[in-house]
């Protein structure tokens, strides 16, 4: 049984098309990966499957239909998410925005702890978070979607904006998140040797439809996909 499962997934925002017939498969523990043009619809697709928005077709979720869940019954359930753009409550602390997430998804204040403790921020937990840089609101983001306790963690363009450096810490977080903690992934991003060096999988779409699925070498061996759908140059880059 797959641990999330889209089967003709289409959306529309009036009478523009942005997604259209999407299906795949993610299996339990693996790190998936999403890639594809700007204006693919890969966040409308997080969108729609985290309930910020209701499509046409089918989502399952350990075997059962999640398609038409509010984001708060879908965080309850096991499936949260991270936003491109932090956007926390910035007049509050670190530790209190990841308390949010924690209550969102019905744990108590000892996951919101867990949680800053997982990605290094137990230090910084009662900062202001308007003081933070871009790198540790980054961090404070995934804590307040590991504070849910979630089974599925989605996270779309986590290292937007980070340094080289930051990047390669953020590759070994997720890494961590995935084999200490037993989460299943899925990661949109353009920088694409996040997903090449994390993903098991990667689904590429364009124009709100899917192109291929499979392994990233296999992916990334293709010239024409590199071209079309990844905008050139190398799959490492």
């Amino acid at each position: 049984m797959s641990h999330l499962e889209v089967r003709d997934l289409s959306f529309s925002y009036g009478k523009l098309l942005v997604l259209d017939g999407v299906s795949f498969d993610i299996e339990e523990g693996e790190i998936f990966g999403v890639a594809g043009p700007n204006g693919a619809g890969k966040t409308t697709l997080f969108n729609v499957i985290t309930g910020f928005g209701h499509g046409r077709g089918s989502i399952s979720f350990e075997g059962s239909s999640v398609a038409r869940l509010s984001p708060n019954a879908l965080c309850r359930r096991g499936l949260a998410r991270t936003f491109q753009t932090p956007q926390p409550f910035s007049s509050m602390s670190v530790l209190d925005n990841v308390k949010v997430g924690a209550y969102f998804g019905g744990r108590d204040e000892g996951a919101a702890g867990d949680a800053l403790e997982f990605v290094g921020l137990s230090g910084k937990k009662d900062d202001l978070v308007d003081g933070l840089n871009l790198y540790d609101k980054k961090m404070a983001l995934i804590a307040t979607a590991l504070a849910t306790k979630p089974r599925l963690l989605l996270l779309d363009e986590p290292v937007g904006g980070l340094s080289p450096q930051e990047v390669s810490q953020t590759i070994e977080l997720f890494r961590r998140i995935n084999r200490e903690l037993g989460l299943t992934v899925v990661v949109i991003e353009h920088v694409m040797r996040v997903l090449t060096a994390l993903a098991n999988r990667l689904l590429i779409v364009s124009s709100g439809r899917k192109v291929c699925v499979g392994p990233p070498q296999e992916v990334c061996a293709d010239q024409d996909i590199i071209d079309l759908y990844l905008g050139g140059g190398s799959c490492g880059a």
